[in-house]
């Protein structure tokens, strides 16, 4: 599932460099999420999670959205967690992207001339 996620992103991001020669004017911006979460799964102590094995909730290997529930025990310290229940990541995981979407993306945007003269300046 990796090789085919690895597979179509590269496609994305071929065709969007396409998009952006042929649409004068138009920004496309691609943001590699996939990278952003294998590089937390492949660095999970430098991002200062302790559990990577399994989810939050439950046993963390079987329960899955629904199945969190008041009935079902959680752990103690969620941001220690990747995952908050079997697939799922933890808020903290989520934040992390959103950072890194973030930081990517105004990169992105901060190259462009008309983003640092309209927009950057303000």
């Amino acid at each position: 599932m990796n090789n085919d996620a690895t597979v179509y992103n590269s496609k994305l991001r071929y065709l969007l460099d396409g998009l952006q020669e042929k649409l004068d004017g138009g920004k496309f911006v691609y943001i590699d999420a996939y990278g952003a979460f294998m590089d937390i799964l492949e660095n999970s102590s430098l991002h200062g999670f302790l559990d990577t094995n399994r989810g939050c909730c439950g046993t963390g290997l079987t329960e899955v959205g629904p199945l969190c529930n008041f009935l079902t025990p959680t752990c103690k310290n969620v941001s220690s967690y990747i995952f908050y229940d079997a697939v799922h990541p933890t808020q903290r995981v989520y934040q992390l992207l959103t950072d890194t979407a973030i930081i990517t993306t105004m990169q992105q945007f901060s190259n462009d001339d008309y983003y640092a003269t309209h927009i950057g300046n303000n």
